[in-house]
């Protein structure tokens, strides 16, 4: 129907410039001349711009023929549609989307709530006709379908007017419309920002249908706010809010709730509780659900997501300790509907009951820079300051999140030189017997990865089983026959704990192998997956990675990312291939590193 333009008015501001793709009657050939209904959609949206002067309404600048086609002069709104921003908000921590959604509903209401004052209703509200810019500002555009409440009703019989998966019940069943019909889309609008899913995903409805609650997407949305979203888009219009004011009132935050810090990189583990528990619920059976990953990565908080989505599904939860009980558990399970065993550890399964490994895993750097943005917007390069909260907690949240709020003033986060002591590094270290606090020491002492041999030098006791027990507890980690700490944080905390650091110290020293010469290069993982190996391509870029990380080299770290990355890429991970890049791509900034940073974004392109 028309298209678009950047421009530049008179005094040189960028307008954007609706211009028709035919002609006024008598301007151009018939056969592409504008209908009526067309011409009239065109004179409603012009009409409909110069009554309404409000910061969230797309600005009127005026309006007139060129080449024999009409045009429509507006404000240019810098950045993107609510499509796209939907679909970036998935990736942005729960709390963060949470709360950026209530802003936007807000932002909504205020705009619609405008048109309402002079009469007007959209009838078109949807993520793809409001904008916002790089500042957060919500603009709702397109008018072409306003309903002029003072006109009456011209609307013909059988023609829906809108976008039928936003449209409300009335509007499909060619009923009234009038300001209710624009908070339905408001409603669903907010779903999409919620989710990431459109509230009828084929389009197919039924008359009076009522929408899934968004928390069967994540079960972790607040239960004030869905109630919100969920009135909004009562099939009854009378069952909505009177008003946008209203409604605006009822999506600001509650007083003196505790949204928290934000936490990036969990919305993936989230969607998967959903996938899995939906699958029972369709299914039926029972269900086994054991939680993988070491300490401090947040096995605690996913319990919880799993037994919050698990309530409201009306399953049974039953979360035993190990052992007989766990077994237990497994039996009753395997002879009744709608158990969910949660366990902790491994237990054995009989055949015919489901079970499924949820695995956590640590943040990383890119997930560690979205936290800190989300929590600290003005922290100034909040990049390297991400680099260096990865290195010192190693993407554990159990340390990560107090440090942040630690040395989080107001907006901006202030990291000092040197790590500083963290209360939570001693419940990782409590109930550590003398000789594994000795091991940790050596470990601590030894500045980088060390062989076994090494370490038993140093502490001078065999150091194997307090390893294991130090990996156990996600202190340490074994790369290639060495030993290194997972988080700088562990160093110092380590070293303090000795009866005698400086004896340590010196046999470190002492113990300190001469620098080795650079072994040959072997082959390259991408080499590998040219040569049809991609298995053997998969395996040594995981190796690349975690060498690089145990020894602490960035740089070497961002290149073997991104050799992961595209090995991901060949076998069809797209998903892993995404997270693998943005840590490559955060590295990159925090270095410098300017190669890296533009394959990554290379590769991203490709993984899109």
């Amino acid at each position: 129907m028309a298209a678009v333009y950047l421009c530049r008015d008179e005094q040189g501001r960028a307008v954007a410039v609706k211009w028709m793709d035919m002609h006024l009657p008598g301007a151009g050939p018939e056969d592409e001349t504008l209908t009526p209904p067309m011409l009239a959609r065109f004179e409603r949206e012009v009409r409909s711009l110069t009554r309404v002067v409000h910061p969230g309404v797309v600005r009127y600048r005026g309006h007139g023929a060129w080449m024999g086609r009409p045009y429509l002069v507006m404000d240019h709104v810098e950045g993107s549609d609510l499509r796209a921003y939907a679909q970036k908000l998935q990736q942005r921590p729960p709390a963060e989307r949470y709360a950026r959604t209530r802003t936007i509903g807000q932002a909504l209401c205020e705009a619609v709530g405008a048109l309402h004052a002079v009469g007007l209703v959209h009838r078109d509200v949807k993520p793809g006709n409001a904008l916002v810019d790089p500042d957060g500002r919500v603009v709702l555009t397109d008018l072409g379908v306003v309903k002029d409440l003072f006109e009456g009703d011209r609307t013909q019989v059988g023609v829906v007017v809108g976008t039928i998966a936003y449209a409300a019940p009335e509007q499909l069943e060619g009923g009234e419309v009038d300001a209710r019909t624009d908070l339905y889309g408001v409603g669903a609008t907010l779903y999409v920002l919620l989710t990431g899913h459109r509230p009828f995903g084929d389009g197919r409805r039924l008359p009076g249908q009522s929408v899934a609650p968004p928390s069967r997407w994540d079960p972790e949305i607040p239960a004030d706010l869905e109630a919100v979203v969920l009135r909004l888009m009562a099939p009854r219009a009378e069952d909505r809010f009177t008003d946008a004011a209203e409604a605006a009132r009822a999506l600001a935050e509650p007083t003196g709730s505790v949204a928290g810090l934000p936490l990036a990189g969990r919305g993936r583990v989230v969607a998967e509780v959903t996938e899995v528990l939906d699958r029972l619920e369709a299914q039926g059976g029972s269900l086994v659900l054991v939680l993988r990953g070491p300490r401090g990565v947040g096995r605690r908080w996913l319990a919880g997501v799993v037994r919050a989505a698990a309530v409201r599904r009306g399953l049974v939860l039953v979360e035993p300790g190990d052992g007989t009980a766990a077994q237990v558990a497994v039996a009753r399970a395997a002879a009744e509907q709608g158990v969910v065993v949660l366990s902790h550890g491994s237990v054995q399964v009989p055949e015919g009951l489901a079970c499924h490994e949820l695995e956590l895993a640590p943040l990383g750097v890119a997930d560690v820079r979205r936290t800190v943005v989300a929590a600290a917007p003005l922290t100034v390069d909040p990049a390297r300051v991400a680099e260096r909260l990865h290195r010192w907690t190693g993407g554990l949240p159990a340390l990560l999140l107090p440090l942040v709020e630690q040395c989080t003033r107001g907006a901006r986060l202030d990291l000092p030189a040197a790590p500083p002591a963290v209360a939570a590094v001693d419940t990782f270290l409590s109930g550590l017997d003398l000789d594994a606090l000795e091991v940790l020491g050596a470990l601590a002492a030894s500045e980088g990865p060390a062989e076994v041999s090494r370490l038993q030098e140093i502490a001078r006791l065999p150091p194997e089983p307090a390893l294991e027990e130090l990996q156990r507890r996600g202190i340490a980690r074994e790369v290639e026959g060495r030993w290194s700490l997972t988080a700088e944080l562990f160093r110092g905390a380590a070293l303090a704990a000795q009866v005698d650091p400086e004896g340590l110290l010196v046999r470190a020293q002492a113990s300190a192998p001469p620098a080795a010469p650079q072994p040959p290069p072997g082959p390259e993982p991408e080499v590998l997956a040219l040569a049809g190996d991609l298995a053997g391509a998969l395996q040594l870029a995981h190796r690349h990675v975690a060498d690089a990380q145990a020894r602490g080299d960035r740089v070497a770290e961002g290149h073997a990312l991104c050799s992961l990355g595209q090995v991901q890429l060949d076998l069809g991970l797209v998903d892993g291939a995404r997270r693998t890049l943005a840590n490559a791509s955060a590295l990159a900034k925090a270095t410098g590193d300017t190669a890296v940073r533009t394959r990554s974004h290379v590769l991203r392109a490709r993984s899109s």
